[in-house]
């Protein structure tokens, strides 16, 4: 029987960090599991440069990179000069498990985090469920890409009836396009169903409401949530 082909066999895959030990266990773990195109780098700079002449599909980046950027800050700049292709995953590789550094990626938040120190079956685990996911939700991401919301809001509400295991993240995805059509209220129903644990009504968001716009609200809120739980961390913010 013949065996079955790595998932992993066709995709790009970039490694950034400043230890050349770690990147070598980062690509070890991946060679084992069928990836074949595996770049590695050891700063901010040559990332740049990397992803400037590369898509990658898969980049994994420490946060602490040394000197010059750190991870944070070279995917702020990736997708700023628009180097990633939408449906590429970015994994931040951390031991800085802090509200101070979660607060510190609230708009640009990577795909996924993977905290120090772990091991293959945990970066493997990791890896599976953002590829799969991707892939699952990337005709959203290329139609976002190509500047089509509407067919996005479409492919989204086309997601959350059909795929259940996804549905949160196709309702975070409608919630944001919404909110950047100018439908706020349609925006805060997303949000009511994403985050059933804040309550919406009521002094508390009365409060927030006459120091913030609605848009300002709708979209803090929903990195704020989103962050949680990538960093599966158990302090939630106060809304």
């Amino acid at each position: 029987m013949a065996s079955r082909e790595s998932p992993y066999k066709n995709l790009k895959f970039l490694i950034i960090d400043d230890f050349p030990a770690m990147c070598k266990q980062i690509e070890r773990i991946l060679s084992s599991a069928g990836a074949e195109s595996i770049d590695i780098v050891y700063n901010g700079e040559k990332a740049l440069l990397a992803c400037s002449k590369q898509k990658y599909d898969v980049i994994f980046a420490d946060f602490n990179l040394g000197a010059g950027k750190n991870g944070q800050q070279l995917l702020e700049e990736l997708r700023h000069r628009k180097l990633l292709k939408s449906t590429c995953a970015y994994i931040m590789i951390t031991a800085e498990a802090t509200k101070d550094f979660v607060f510190g990626a609230l708009e640009f938040s990577p795909d996924a985090y993977l905290n120090k120190p772990f091991n293959q079956a945990e970066l493997l685990q990791r890896l599976q469920r953002i590829v799969a996911e991707k892939q699952s939700i990337a005709p959203v991401l290329m139609a976002e890409e190509s500047g089509n919301i509407e067919l996005a809001i479409e492919l989204c509400i086309s997601g959350i009836q059909t795929d259940a295991k996804r549905r949160t993240s196709y309702m975070k995805m409608l919630g944001d396009f919404y909110m950047r059509s100018g439908k706020c209220l349609k925006a805060k129903g997303c949000l009511i169903k994403c985050c059933p644990c804040v309550s919406w009504t009521g002094p508390s968001w009365a409060r927030r409401g006459a120091t913030l716009s609605w848009k300002s609200t709708i979209k803090q809120t929903l990195f704020w949530r989103r962050c949680w739980r990538k960093t599966h961390l158990t302090w939630k913010p106060t809304i």
